[in-house]
């Protein structure tokens, strides 16, 4: 299973960089933009509960980030779940994880469940970035898994 969710983090980095590559032609990004450091900001708080660490309070939206610094928390982001994932094994895909949301209740859920999350919850926003790409008259990069 490690393999499978490390191909999944592989495919979501190859389908996020062809929409930051979108991004860079449109005149206007902000909005566009938004949703993508909201992506990056979910993918390092969840990073940062796997690793034990509490996210109460911690921004899940933030300024949007200029594209360079879109790519390169995106990387960061990337490369430390990838290194995550090396480092544990079979056993830890299993490992109860206890967080609180950012206002307060209590959870569990599994590595791989949170895994499952980060990469939907990521096709989910490149959707509705798609979407924005189209209503500049623009045409969206193909995202879908079989492309990739």
């Amino acid at each position: 299973m490690r393999a499978y969710f490390t191909h999944l983090f592989e495919y979501n980095d190859w389908a996020n960089r062809r929409i930051l590559r979108a991004l860079a032609g449109l005149d206007d990004s902000e909005e566009e933009r938004a949703l993508f450091t909201h992506v990056v900001l979910a993918q390092q708080r969840w990073l940062e509960r796997v690793r034990g660490a509490s996210t109460v309070g911690r921004p899940w939206f933030d300024e949007p980030y200029d594209l360079a610094a879109c790519e390169a928390a995106w990387e960061a982001s990337f490369r430390a779940w990838l290194a995550f994932l090396d480092a544990i094994d079979e056993d830890g895909l299993e490992r109860v994880v206890r967080y609180e949301t950012s206002e307060g209740p209590a959870f569990r859920s599994t590595v791989q469940e949170i895994v499952v999350q980060l990469n939907n919850h990521a096709i989910h926003h490149r959707a509705q970035i798609a979407r924005m790409i189209r209503r500049q008259g623009r045409t969206p990069p193909e995202t879908d898994y079989i492309f990739f």
